[in-house]
């Protein structure tokens, strides 16, 4: 059984799963554990320094390398934060005794399709979605994970400016011709506002989780 199987059979388990108080604090501290061994702070702290790094540097002395430069920084850093708050949605869903979270939307977190093979076995591929896409999926299944309730409303500037920026990164990186690397100052200003309002979402969302865990009491939030 491979990686992707044990996860989904852990899944069913669980989910059909009765058990004690004991048993309920047990796999929180193990759920709590797998969080703790990750590298996400660490990951985070690096993109975020590099992206401070690159506007001083782009400040004392601006230039398209530069500027492409800071588009690469902001995607790393946004990826990154999506793989990050997808993942622990993952684990955390994965060690309830009745996830929240559907097969479908658990496989699509980790970015993996379902497949059988010739000989009948059940496997999986990798699946990668838009980012934007990936972005509101990601944002809708922790909302029903955590029960926050943060919305992106497409309709909105700094929206438009991130999935604007989206489409600038992407050309940016895959050019065809040469006209379509270099970057425009409104292309520049809407990166960072894009860029500020996916911090504000993420964070957002984290603390809307904390506070309604802190206001919880023990038989409204069950493991």
């Amino acid at each position: 059984m491979n990686d992707f199987e044990t996860i989904i059979s852990k899944f069913y388990e669980l989910k059909r799963g009765n058990e004690d108080l004991s048993e309920s604090n047990k796999r929180q501290q193990q759920m709590l554990a797998q969080l703790q061994e990750s590298d996400h702070i660490e990951l985070i702290e690096i993109l975020h320094r590099d992206i401070k790094k690159l506007i001083l540097e782009y400040n004392e002395s601006p230039s398209q390398t530069k500027r492409r430069g800071l588009f690469r920084a902001i995607f790393a850093y946004i990826e990154g934060s999506m793989f990050i708050t997808k993942e622990e949605l993952v684990i955390e869903e994965s060690h309830k005794r009745k996830p929240n979270l559907s097969i479908e939307e658990i496989m699509l977190l980790r970015e993996k399709i379902p497949f059988i093979d010739n000989k009948g076995k059940l496997r999986s591929s990798v699946k990668y979605s838009e980012l934007s896409a990936n972005i509101l999926f990601t944002i809708s299944c922790y909302n029903k994970s955590a029960h926050t309730n943060i919305s992106i409303n497409k309709n909105d500037l700094e929206w438009k400016c991130l999935t604007e920026s989206i489409v600038v990164r992407n050309r940016t990186t895959h050019p065809k011709h040469a006209s379509e690397i270099d970057i425009s100052d409104n292309e520049l200003a809407k990166v960072f506002i894009g860029y500020s309002y996916f911090k504000k979402l993420i964070i957002d969302l984290n603390n809307e989780k904390t506070s309604n865990l802190k206001n919880a009491t023990p038989g409204q939030i069950k493991f």
